[in-house]
């Protein structure tokens, strides 16, 4: 980095929209050299190598990750001033590429409530809504609470059971059974699709099953054996959902919050911080 990138991280940090929303500012570019040499600070560039934003992965403070049930995680921020912001995407490509150049860390990520900005980035990037919590001990609002996974937790029910090594062949982990005997598993991400078709290849007419990390499904084989594969996105999706549940279960309520349903399931509990996981 030159010093004009360094003069730059230090007008974006201090830049009114990003104080609003960011806590840590900075006086000085010997203060910023300081926050990059105790963090993982990537700069977002435009077209011109201009710096115009930055992402950061860093600790959790020992009270916040106490308050997350004592999760071993990094912390992601990031901010880019819309003075700066020349094209669509910037922020979430970024994002992306810090995530992908660490794959096997799980990361999370906070934004409150109405930062809708922040909220759409972190879940076009991959992250999972998992609960709320106050950032600070002592604020008076719940932050809410997204991580990235790296694999994805599902199940293999019973009448399935029986091609279990057609499952391992696409390199499950074998997490336990539960009490009705569901074999609780963890899928490598880039393996949900090949799991959800083979599933669906094996599964009886008029059964389902639901997945739950980097994104939510939930897919069908109905009883006339047509397949249909639905994707769980905060509160979109849930009502064409329940429609498809009814179909399989008579006494499905319509109006099923489906993120509490989740973690009312031993298969997934453990996924969230809290029982309230229903993204505003």
């Amino acid at each position: 980095m030159t010093n004009d990138d360094y003069q730059r991280l230090l007008e974006i940090n201090n830049d009114p929209e990003v104080k609003k929303e960011m806590p840590g500012h900075y006086k000085d570019v010997a203060e910023v050299c300081q926050w990059i040499n105790d963090n993982n600070v990537y700069a977002i560039r435009d077209n011109n190598n201009q710096v115009v934003g930055f992402v950061q992965l860093y600790e959790l403070n020992k009270s916040l990750k106490k308050r997350l049930n004592n999760v071993e995680a990094l912390e992601i921020s990031f901010a880019l001033p819309s003075k700066f912001r020349t094209q669509a995407g910037m922020v979430s490509n970024a994002v992306r590429q810090v995530c992908a150049q660490n794959p096997n860390t799980k990361i999370v990520g906070f934004a409150h409530p109405d930062n809708f900005k922040s909220i759409r980035v972190l879940e076009r990037c991959g992250f999972v809504y998992s609960g709320k919590v106050k950032y600070h001990g002592n604020d008076k609002f719940d932050n809410l609470v997204y991580i990235r996974k790296s694999i994805t937790r599902s199940c293999i029910m019973l009448e399935e059971l029986a091609h279990l090594d057609k499952f391992r062949s696409l390199g499950i982990v074998e997490i336990r059974p539960n009490k009705d005997g569901v074999l609780i598993i963890d899928v490598p991400n880039e393996n949900v699709n090949n799991f959800v078709d083979l599933y669906l290849q094996l599964m009886k007419p008029g059964r389902w099953n639901e997945y739950v990390g980097a994104k939510t499904g939930f897919y069908f084989k109905m009883p006339n054996g047509q397949v249909k594969h639905l994707i769980l996105e905060g509160k979109s999706g849930q009502k064409e959902i329940n429609i498809i549940l009814r179909e399989f279960i008579s006494n499905w309520d319509l109006d099923t919050d489906l993120w509490k349903w989740l973690t009312s399931i031993d298969i997934y509990s453990d996924l969230f911080f809290t029982p309230d996981v229903n993204p505003t």
